[in-house]
């Protein structure tokens, strides 16, 4: 397809600084461009469409597409163009595209049929499970290419901001609400009233985690000076100017990006990821997730994290 088309098929998604390659005096070379910076574009399935077909029939060497919730029906597409044997593309950057095992299975069979070019693949942030890891494991030690899995670490709730009606348990991965107060000493952290509770880590940069919960719970993520005493909204999270909340009934999967000023709530059923909600804002300092149980026998139970 010619230049002006792929353009045309990129316009509403990518602003007019976030160009698809280099400028030439009149006209925009995508046939001869090297370098693509994408990220952060909102690119949609009609913009992967168009950028498979630039990858199957262009010199594109390294292309940057992170950050993009462009799961797995994008990725499938863009690995038609990947998979072809004039695609010369030799760097991706895909971290943050929230795809799945079927994505994996796509990029894996993609990278089987043209393994001569790509060579380093950057999939962190991503939730890609065991099956999708073990398939690119196997590729890499095949020699097709080189990749960066999600690097993990652990959360854990903090129990010295645990409200008096939350139990910890599971080496502080989980916390249920109670009736019986329990023997926290007393904390400057710690919430007195609302039954509120947060991760001791403060998270920067781009950063995944998924919740497993019941009963009647708010996931949240908070700045560390929010109030811990009394009654007002000033200590409740999501009703603030320090917390954004999120009211939800699922498995819930929550995906931040600091720099960018997105933080994204996804419910995880069936091994899929449906987008819930986006914040849009700038974060000024490192974020804590927290949770509010709000009923008796509600728990809350800490999974996957990467950051």
């Amino acid at each position: 397809e010619t230049a002006e088309y792929i353009k045309q098929k990129l316009s509403e998604e990518v602003s007019a600084e976030r160009s698809l390659c280099k400028y030439e005096p009149s006209k925009l070379l995508l046939k001869q461009c090297v370098l693509s910076r994408l990220s952060s574009c909102n690119l949609s399935e009609s913009s992967c469409e168009a950028l498979s077909s630039v990858l199957s029939s262009s010199s594109l060497t390294v292309l940057d597409l992170s950050n993009n919730d462009l799961k797995d029906s994008g990725l499938k597409m863009l690995s038609v163009g990947l998979k072809s044997p004039h695609c010369k593309l030799q760097q991706l950057r895909s971290d943050g595209l929230l795809f799945i095992s079927e994505g994996c299975d796509a990029l894996a069979s993609a990278l089987r049929s043209n393994p001569s070019h790509l060579t380093d693949l950057d999939l962190r942030y991503n939730h890609p499970g065991d099956t999708g890891v073990q398939l690119l494991t196997s590729l890499q030690e095949n020699n097709c290419c080189i990749f960066s899995p999600s690097d993990f670490c652990q959360l854990f709730l903090d129990s010295n901001s645990a409200q008096t009606e939350l139990k910890l348990s599971d080496n502080n991965k989980k916390a249920t609400r109670v009736e019986e107060k329990q023997p926290y000493p007393d904390h400057q952290d710690r919430f007195d009233i609302w039954p509120q509770l947060l991760c001791g880590l403060g998270l920067t940069g781009r950063c995944y985690w998924e919740v497993q919960w019941s009963g009647h719970v708010h996931i949240s993520v908070c700045y560390r000076g929010i109030s811990r005493n009394g009654f007002g909204n000033d200590c409740v999270f999501g009703l603030n100017a320090l917390s954004w909340s999120l009211e939800c009934s699922e498995r819930v999967a929550v995906y931040v990006d600091c720099a960018a000023g997105s933080l994204s709530f996804y419910t995880v059923s069936s091994g899929q990821l449906i987008h819930l909600h986006t914040f849009n804002t700038m974060f000024t300092e490192a974020l804590l997730p927290g949770f509010m149980l709000c009923d008796n026998g509600s728990s809350v139970a800490m999974f996957t994290s990467v950051t």
